[in-house]
């Protein structure tokens, strides 16, 4: 599969102190991408609170090789750069079953998006719920180098 590589050039966090940052970043999903919806292969994505509290809070598997102190600050700008990371994302698995019993979802597809970051090159997985007609953003599950 080709993929468009998403370049991200900005840090988001640049010369905001370590004490902000989660607060900034909280306020940023509140205000940029609660209530948004992305479009991708012909099908519309919503966030909701679902996908806030996910990208926030949710657990995000990361490779090995990329550094601890590199995780947080790589998340938060794939977070700032999301329409253009779910816009250049393909699917990868489809209609994987809920087996947590999610509110919002019977079956979960995950996309793949490929991004650059100071100059290396990450894939990002994140999963959407589906149920019915409605497809939710969820989290960013794993994002390897």
């Amino acid at each position: 599969m080709n993929y468009k590589i998403v370049n991200i050039k900005e840090n988001f966090f640049e010369n905001i102190p370590k004490r902000k940052q989660k607060s900034l970043l909280n306020q940023y999903l509140k205000e940029n991408v609660k209530g948004k919806d992305y479009y991708v292969d012909g099908e519309k994505i919503i966030a909701n609170k679902y996908t806030v509290g996910k990208l926030n809070y949710g657990i995000t598997l990361y490779d090995n090789r990329i550094e601890k102190n590199l995780r947080k600050e790589l998340k938060a700008n794939i977070i700032i750069n999301l329409k253009e990371v779910i816009e250049n994302s393909k699917i990868y698995q489809r209609n994987r079953k809920d087996t947590k019993q999610h509110i919002f979802a019977d079956t979960f597809d995950r996309r793949k998006s490929i991004i650059k970051y100071k100059e290396i090159k990450y894939k990002v997985m994140f999963d959407v719920g589906k149920k019915e007609k409605i497809n939710t953003l969820y989290g960013i599950e794993h994002i390897k180098k």
